[in-house]
């Protein structure tokens, strides 16, 4: 049985997109119903077997270190925080958490944006099937639209249906599938050199999805789990 017990919680980001709002709250922490939006992530995590979590932070940092203080789901020295010195894509962030634990970081892992407002299941079934596959990575997928594809990603299958390739904003027409990967992977412990090696793309950003194509490219395909895509917040959740 391949346990998961650790996982990489990417919480760095601006939210530009919901200012004012991330203005002063940073977007892992935006309240739904009075609950901060980690708490999703954290409940689901725990509930897959997770034992250990960093957060990767950056904007408004503190205010995510006093929530992995407070927070009710994992013992205090089990919640690190660990900030990432510019915001230079979930490559960079996740060597920050790496750096930071390394040992934590021997076996499998969950690396995961933190904005999703996941359902309690959520990460349990994407380990379940993780575990009962004899792939070494695993991908949470949701199907897209064609006309969003061109601004997200689409994921390349073999005739066995494991992933063969994360493609990054295909172009229009050009999508292998109408099924987007997810900010979420489960990610072998052999990967880490891969996700060091990654070369910042033409936005100056060094991707997680880089590292995940060229494993899989060296060894074998990954699976991959359709899931309803994550709900993320918006003010009326407030």
């Amino acid at each position: 049985m391949k346990k998961v017990t650790s996982a990489i919680v990417l919480c760095a980001g601006r939210g530009k997109r919901l200012r004012p709002h991330t203005d002063t709250t940073p977007k892992p922490l935006l309240p739904v119903a009075g609950k901060p939006t980690l708490d999703f992530v954290f409940e689901s995590l725990k509930h897959a077997g997770v034992e250990r979590v960093v957060l990767v932070t950056h904007h408004l940092g503190e205010q995510v270190e006093q929530y992995a203080k407070l927070q009710r789901f994992f013992p205090a020295p089990n919640v690190v925080c660990v900030q990432q010195s510019q915001l230079a894509g979930t490559a960079d962030a996740a060597i920050a958490a790496l750096d930071a634990k390394p040992e934590w970081f021997t076996t499998p892992f969950i690396l995961t944006a933190s904005d999703y407002l996941v359902p309690t299941p959520f990460y349990k079934a994407l380990v379940d099937v993780y575990a009962s596959s004899d792939t070494q990575l695993a991908v949470s997928l949701k199907r897209l639209p064609e006309e969003e594809l061109s601004s997200r990603s689409s994921v390349r299958f073999d005739d066995n249906g494991d992933v063969l390739e994360v493609v990054e904003k295909p172009a229009k027409g050009e999508a292998p599938s109408n099924l987007s990967a997810n900010l979420v992977f489960i990610l072998p412990a052999d990967i880490i050199p891969a996700i060091r090696k990654v070369a910042p793309s033409e936005r100056g950003e060094k991707e997680i999805q880089t590292a995940v194509n060229v494993y899989i490219s060296q060894h074998k395909p990954g699976c991959g789990l359709e899931q309803d895509t994550p709900a993320e917040w918006q003010p009326e959740l407030m």
